[in-house]
């Protein structure tokens, strides 16, 4: 089976908890979509988990870029490597001025660096497209080539989670960003249905797919089977926020 997840940030006892739940074997194939790191304890070490499994792949979030500015940023400042990745671990570890609250910064390498630096911004297979945030659609709402979007919408955009933002004639889009409580009032991933394709298995059959539930808030975790379009959550409810 394949399944679709978004913005696990840093909730690695969480995400093992889910890839318990449905089972996750080597037959089947898990896309990522963004916002690995970040709130989370657990940044660094939920990435080795993803970035080591030959059968995931994900893309780069909003997060993951601000991750990879801030260490180009220290590249420009400084000539010692060492220095660079040291003052890294620290921006993850939440111990620099900066949005990061991980508390597994030292977990940071070289590798892991040039892993998230080399994070596609898409994923489009046969029945449909992933991104992070959002796509950018034409005067006749048709997805702009993929190749051509900007990226500053596919990692940022918030205008893309409305309802009535639709786009006409495209393969179904998976995306996240923004926790879709902001929109269902519930932690549970959000589904479009084309005219008359309401409760239907085929995931072909929707115009988009939201799937960030806001696990820092909410303190639940899902994703959803691309195959069966069956949704999947575990959740914390000892710490669960107010949202």
């Amino acid at each position: 089976m394949t399944y679709c997840i978004s913005d696990i940030h840093g909730e690695y006892e969480l995400l093992c908890r889910l890839l318990d739940k449905i089972h996750f074997g080597e037959s089947d194939f898990l896309f990522s979509l963004g916002d690995i790191v970040d709130k989370g304890d657990d940044s660094i070490k939920t990435a080795r988990l993803l970035f080591g499994l030959q059968n995931v792949k994900c893309i780069m979030g909003n997060h993951e870029h601000m991750l990879i500015g801030y260490f180009q940023s220290l590249a420009e400042k400084n000539n010692n490597p060492d220095t660079v990745l040291n003052l890294l671990q620290r921006y993850v570890s939440g111990d620099e001025s900066s949005p990061y609250v991980s508390d597994d910064g030292a977990l940071l390498d070289w590798s892991m660096v040039r892993a998230f630096a080399d994070l596609p911004y898409f994923i489009e297979t046969a029945q449909w497209i992933g991104v992070h945030a959002g796509v950018e659609l034409d005067a006749k709402k048709r997805v702009i080539p993929l190749l051509r979007q900007n990226k500053e919408i596919l990692l940022y955009d918030r205008n893309f989670r409305e309802p009535s933002c639709v786009a006409i004639d495209s393969k179904t889009i998976l995306f996240g960003h923004t926790p879709a409580f902001y929109i269902g009032n519930k932690p549970e991933i959000i589904v479009y249905p084309r005219d008359g394709k309401k409760g239907s298995r085929r995931i072909e059959d929707y115009y988009k797919i939201h799937i960030d539930i806001g696990v820092s808030q909410s303190r639940t975790l899902g994703c959803i089977c691309t195959d069966t379009m069956e949704t999947f959550y575990v959740n914390d409810e000892r710490a669960r926020r107010s949202y």
